[in-house]
């Protein structure tokens, strides 16, 4: 088109469409989240008190004014823990930042709030630029951000549930890299950079599965014989890993200087295969279309039938046999019994798959939707109006028995552990701003422990119930915290004292007695060793230091992502420049 003024109409209508699929992705979230806030509770259960804690340190630490948190020191029982470090923490940062401002129950919604509608936007702007088709990226994002495996990972699984909202970024970026037409400005590896850094801000289990299936792809279609297309792209390959590296390396460095070769333990060591589920649970479960480990009706019925809007294009095709495989994968059909302790292993759950198969099947069943809506000759505003109402109920139904019990149920009560520090009761709690923080006071169901030292695992019992050894012999201690540091006071009885503290050792951790930094010893379970303490009073505490080479990767990355960004705009000045010539 050589016209100026209609290129720039054309530009102008394309903005304002886009302006309103945000508003209506606003409305729509808006109208999820709001039964949930009106009841003023939330429901406590399986990973959610480990989130909620870790969330909860870094509003401490913010509240006094310290931006970086590494180790809990007022929050997992005074314990030092570093999953900080090891589990990325960059999206907990504005749950946390709204307890500035709102009670706990409110910040949790909104903070829900904010991640559903990124996701919506993420979503639409992936599958717009995949497709080059509005209708067709507004019926994929209602239909991948709905999905029931997404809502599932939105009640307590949280790392998964933020990565599933950089996803379709990812693959975009996958996809335009190696398979899109090649152009002769190609800056289309930024995107892979971009969306791989943001996965690694949010889960790293989700970028290793990301990798897995990258290099799937990659070896099966050099097995086609396009290996030469393949290889064609390794320059911006390299630009894109090494733009990556850069924006994402204060994870690296932490990983690196604190875990990596320092026999810190993970999560979960091999397939947890308690919790696979047999291909007759997914179905059932995606067929009851709750919050539950499947994918919902919509895309088990993509399961089946998808192969038709599929069979018309190869790359379609491919996307479909991915959701397929992954879906399979994801249950006990797939040898997780032989294959278990090998590298496949590290993803821990392998319905974990689930996020993956859901993107890939949406992408179909956006396909079929909009086939369907066109055959049927449907206004397109009517048909959008009507997507986003089934879009509403579908979310409901998922929803309902959790809102009934919410709607209901009184708030739990939670006493003050009576002995020592108990676990946080399996049956689920329901917390409001009351009781909210009582929670803290019990161990978390599950990760309470994740990220200790290996020598500490076989002691957690007396770490979590604040025991110290003082030459030898066993004393609680009443530890108070601030940011990255743990404090107790001792009094010191006899020359050359050795006090074993219940607070664990990293590669980073320091140690200062009576204002005066003293070497750091490890004891045998794993945790900061005192050695030849003089009788009198001694204060201690233990800290956390990252070191200069954090601080100055968080530069680093800063500095990338300012330059991102005033590309972004230098280019963005250019095209205006051009369209006026």
């Amino acid at each position: 088109m050589d016209n100026p003024e209609e290129k720039m109409k054309l530009v102008k209508n394309d903005q304002w469409s886009h302006l309103l699929y945000a508003l209506l992705f606003l409305l729509i979230t808006m109208v999820m989240v709001y039964p949930f806030i009106h009841t003023g509770k939330i429901q406590a259960v399986a990973d959610w008190e480990f989130h909620a804690a870790r969330v909860e340190q870094i509003y401490r630490n913010l509240s006094s004014g310290h931006l970086f948190t590494f180790i809990a020191s007022s929050t997992f029982h005074h314990t030092g823990v570093g999953s900080f470090m090891f589990y990325p923490t960059v999206f907990l940062y504005p749950w946390a930042a709204m307890r500035l401002f709102v009670k706990p129950v409110t910040a949790f919604y909104l903070w829900y709030f904010l991640i559903t509608y990124l996701a919506f936007l993420v979503a639409f702007y992936s599958m717009n630029k995949f497709k080059q088709n509005r209708h067709l990226a507004f019926i994929f994002s209602l239909v991948y951000v709905l999905n029931t495996y997404r809502l599932f990972l939105g009640q307590f699984v949280f790392g998964e549930f933020i990565a599933a909202s950089f996803l379709p970024l990812v693959f975009l970026g996958f996809y335009q890299l190696f398979f899109a037409p090649t152009k002769a400005e190609n800056v289309r590896w930024i995107t892979l950079a971009v969306g791989m850094t943001l996965l690694t801000y949010s889960h790293v289990l989700s970028v290793i599965i990301t990798l897995e299936i990258f290099a799937l792809v990659l070896v099966l279609t050099c097995c086609a014989g396009k290996a030469a297309l393949i290889f064609a792209k390794w320059q911006s390959l390299l630009k894109a890993v090494g733009l990556w590296g850069i924006l994402s390396l204060p994870i690296i460095c932490l990983f690196i200087s604190n875990y990596i070769g320092k026999k810190v333990s993970a999560a979960i060591s091999g397939i947890a295969m308690a919790l696979v589920p047999s291909m007759a649970d997914l179905v059932t479960n995606s067929l009851n279309n709750g919050l539950n480990i499947g994918i919902g009706l919509v895309l088990l019925a993509t399961v089946l039938v998808g192969w038709y809007f599929a069979r018309d294009n190869q790359t379609d095709l491919v996307i479909y046999l991915l959701g397929i495989v992954l879906f399979v994968v994801a249950s006990g059909v797939f040898p997780w019994g032989l294959l278990g302790h090998t590298p496949l292993g590290v993803v821990q759950l392998p319905y974990r798959y689930l996020s993956f198969s859901c993107l890939f099947l949406a992408v179909i069943a956006a396909k079929g939707i909009l086939l369907l809506i066109n055959r049927l000759s449907f206004n397109w505003p009517l048909a959008a109006i009507l997507l986003l109402c089934i879009g509403v109920i579908g979310f409901l139904s998922a929803e309902k028995s959790l809102l009934h019990e919410l709607r209901t149920a009184a708030p739990s009560v939670i006493n003050v552990p009576k002995k020592g520090t108990e676990v946080f009761p399996k049956e689920n709690k329901i917390l409001d701003n009351n009781n909210y923080d009582k929670q803290f006071q019990y161990s978390a169901i599950y990760g309470e422990a994740d990220y200790y030292p290996r020598k500490a695992l076989d002691h957690r019992e007396s770490i979590i119930n604040q025991i110290a050894y003082v030459n030898g012999r066993p004393r609680h201690v009443n530890a108070s915290g601030s940011a990255n540091k743990i404090k107790a006071d001792f009094q010191v009885r006899q020359p050359r004292t050795s006090i074993n503290l219940p607070v664990l050792a990293y590669e980073g951790t320091t140690v200062q007695v009576n204002d005066k930094k003293v070497p750091k010893y490890v004891s045998d379970r794993g945790t900061v060793l005192l050695k030849n303490l003089q009788p009198g009073k001694a204060k201690v505490v233990v800290g956390f230091n990252p070191g200069i080479g954090f601080y100055g990767a968080v530069l680093v990355s800063l500095l990338g992502w300012c330059g991102l960004v005033y590309a972004y705009w230098q280019r963005r000045f250019k095209a205006a420049r051009d369209d006026e010539r």
